[in-house]
């Protein structure tokens, strides 16, 4: 396998979001404004450009189109060769592609600041005759119809077109040889006339504000900006990044951007932070610790402003997913200061206090209860129609379950940790014990595996299904529950596969409290799914003596169920965490749980359910199970599933054009929304397996590690690390070369 290909080199993706750093000093509107480079199967569609705003809909966007003679060419789905990537990051873009015939176009788009995008294209004459080429810019609305109505007006000599959309005001230059307003309204043209193998450049300038009073002076500071200096520093600041090559281009492709989309997310929490936008935080401890392991490594002020943002102040609004001191271990491993980690010790100490407060622990048993709301974020299964999306455990917060007690006591371990170099007032040590007690008590050791437990008894029931059918009318059933649980309401779809539109059922009977309870569930109580609806009770029944129906149709009937307190899916895995857990249990746990043809493997990575069916596997979850695989020493495995991820995510990447972080685990389908932080991949568990660790410092430290993937290449800040299976060398800058043993520890200067 070649190490020096280019993971760049491929067609334009589908679409490419474009941000851009805080320039002009007006506040932002709204700081997750960006760019969208649209690419795709058709080639025109490389030359559109869209605004795009999280907080309403209102995009527009720019075509461009060559024509050869003036306002005459040909057909866009004609073009000699389409579109090709030739690197981009997060706020910049180039590619290049042939319009027409013998004619080719290097493109740049960047941009200096959320409200402007930039276009430099640099055009090349290959053939043997003068010819006149026109560039064409129209401006559309969303629907791809020129819907906005620009008017032209002169600035500094040149014509420009300004106007209104829905939202925000819009202006456009374009610079070239000849620059004329053409016929259809919305458009400006830029003509030249290039000779046999003649280049010339055209630049045009998109701003997209909500103020018409401020974009002429953006307009005249983006003009008097340093073009080519500006480029010239995105492209080293790219260049200064890590870069990994495995030999692999779609995998290296992968990797590299899944980089710049994480970059690209942190920028924007950034400038949300400035904005002081603290209803827009998606930012909570786990999706930072997600980006934290997409960017790795790490500068110090991003990393400073990332852990500000998860783990400062906004921490304290509630409990949130206890990782907040396993992000600020792995940056005081990275080599932060720790006077800075220091400051964020209260906030997250805080957060671990709250989660053992009778809110989430309410029998005060020191292991807290999961809360509801899906705490891992899983696509609940319904094994009544097999069926994803319906979660019956919503606002179940009756479970204690093994995986957030290790997520807990894992938080307090590093907590401890940290306290040594910054002594404060600790006091865990006897909730750390009562967790390990649970950790340990909840393995069923005749089933090899973990299991949950409800909160009042501490047992562990399998769900329970009352006898029916359950029909219109009053159903008589004086039943006692085998324990106190809700009911789920399963309501099949009728013979012509829709819902009943006025559907009520009252449940009569004693909670486990022993006090009589009526309760009704109505269609507004009932999630629908492709498969009938779902729908579930508040009270725990304890007994049920009627179920009253009125409003379902023909022979159509509902069942009641319980869904009980033993969970399984693959959070019972997450006891990898649990520094002390008997190392036989842990091979047991993996070789029943996670090893090929196990409960939840899958040849595209870990499912979510140990089910035959087409469970989904999510990487967010995926990402807990490695990093605790390797907590434990399961290297090897650890490797393979981060392999199973790249190529499936490598695969649909090159089909989609964007990064998924759920997919099925029989065919490898993407499944939602693409391109979001929890579909970044996790670089920082790629280097902990290679056993690379960089230092804020500059140093690179090289771990005792047993070799798990290879070969590798990392490349970052002009140094070049060569992982073989046996060996590893270090290329410096000026040509010296470091060979050492694969998995000797070693220190090296950068």
């Amino acid at each position: 396998m070649s190490m020096n290909q280019n993971p760049w080199n491929r067609p334009l993706p589908l679409e490419v979001v474009l941000g851009g750093e805080k320039r002009f000093t007006r506040p932002l509107p709204d700081p997750t404004q960006s760019w969208v480079v649209i690419g795709g199967a058709d080639p025109a569609a490389a030359l559109r450009v869209k605004s795009r705003f999280a907080n309403h809909l209102d995009e527009i966007s720019l075509q461009a189109r060559y024509c050869e003679g003036l306002l005459e060419g040909n057909s866009p789905g004609n073009f000699p060769q389409p579109p090709t990537l030739d690197q981009m990051s997060w706020d910049w873009i180039e590619y290049h592609y042939q319009p027409l015939r013998d004619l080719e176009v290097e493109v740049i788009n960047w941009v200096p600041d959320p409200r402007v995008i930039c276009g430099k294209h640099t055009i090349q004459n290959n053939g043997s005759q003068t010819r006149e080429i026109t560039l064409e810019l129209t401006c559309q609305d969303e629907m791809g119809i020129p819907g906005i109505h620009l008017a032209t007006e002169t600035f500094q000599g040149r014509l420009i077109l300004s106007g209104r959309s829905n939202r925000q005001n819009l202006l456009l230059f374009l610079a070239g040889s000849r620059n004329l307003p053409a016929a259809p309204s919305n458009q400006l043209t830029a003509t030249s006339t290039l000779e046999p193998m003649g280049r010339t450049e055209i630049r045009w300038i998109l701003i997209c504000c909500d103020s018409d009073c401020e974009m002429h002076k953006y307009l005249d500071a983006v003009i008097k900006l340093d073009w080519e200096g500006e480029i010239a520093r995105r492209k080293i600041a790219l260049s200064s990044q890590l870069q990994i090559k495995t030999g692999n281009a779609d995998r290296d492709f992968s990797l590299a951007f899944s980089q710049r989309q994480a970059r690209l997310i942190l920028h924007q929490q950034i400038l949300q932070a400035e904005n002081g936008l603290k209803r827009d935080f998606p930012l909570r401890p786990f999706p930072a610790w997600q980006l934290y392991l997409a960017l790795a490594p790490l500068e110090t002020p991003p990393l400073e402003q990332l852990l500000r943002t998860a783990c400062g102040e906004n921490l304290e609004e509630g409990p949130s997913f206890p990782i907040a001191a396993e992000l600020l271990w792995q940056a005081q491993k990275a080599g932060v200061s720790p006077d800075l980690l220091q400051k964020f010790l209260p906030a997250v100490e805080g957060n671990l206090q709250a989660w053992f407060s009778i809110l989430h622990d309410k029998d005060q048993d020191g292991i807290p209860e999961e809360p509801g709301g899906n705490l891992f974020q899983l696509d609940r299964y319904n094994p009544q129609d097999n069926s994803y999306g319906i979660d019956p455990y919503q606002n179940d917060e009756t479970l204690e379950t093994p995986g957030l007690a290790a997520l807990l006591h894992n938080e307090i371990c590093q907590l401890e940790k940290l306290r040594e170099m910054a002594p404060g007032p600790l006091e865990f040590s006897k909730r750390k014990k009562k967790l390990e007690e649970f950790i340990l008590d909840s393995w069923q050791d005749d089933e090899s595996r973990f299991q949950t437990r409800d909160y009042r008894t501490h047992l562990s029931k399998k769900g329970y299904s009352v006898p029916g059918p359950i029909q219109n009318g009053w159903n008589i059933l004086r039943l006692k529950l085998p324990y106190p649980s809700r009911l789920i309401l399963q309501v099949p779809r009728a013979s012509d596969n829709h819902l009943p539109g006025d559907l009520r059922v009252a449940l009569q009977g004693t909670d486990w409290q022993g006090r009589y309870r009526i309760e009704v569930l109505d269609s507004r109580n009932i999630l629908r799914s492709e498969n009938g609806g779902w729908g579930a009770t508040e009270t725990l029944f304890s007994e049920l003596d009627y179920c009253v129906v009125v409003g379902l149709e023909g022979t159509q009937n509902i069942n009641l169920v319980t869904h009980g307190a033993d969970r399984q899916d693959l959070s019972l895995t997450l006891p990898l965490w649990f520094t002390d857990l008997p190392p036989e249990i842990g091979e047991r746990m993996i070789t029943t749980s996670l090893a090929e043809s196990a409960d939840f493997w899958s040849a595209y990575g870990l499912k979510s359910y140990p089910l035959p069916g087409n469970s989904p596997v999510q990487l967010p979850l995926n990402l807990l199970v490695c990093q605790g695989l390797i907590k434990s020493g399961h290297c090897r495995q650890a490797g393979d599933l981060f392999k199973r991820w790249t190529d499936v995510i490598s695969l649909n990447l090159a089909q989609t054009g964007r990064l998924y972080s759920s997919w099925e685990s029989k065919t490898g389908t993407s499944r939602g929304k693409g391109n979001l932080l929890e579909s970044t991949l996790p670089i920082g568990l790629l280097l902990e397996l290679l056993g690379v660790r960089f230092l804020v410092s500059g140093n690179l430290i090289l771990e005792e590690r047993d070799p798990v993937l290879f070969p590798v290449q990392l490349i970052y800040r002009g140094t070049e690390i060569t992982l073989e299976e046996k060996e590893t060398l270090v290329c410096r800058p000026g040509g010296d070369m470091i060979t050492l043993p694969r998995g000797k520890k070693a220190v090296i200067q950068l």
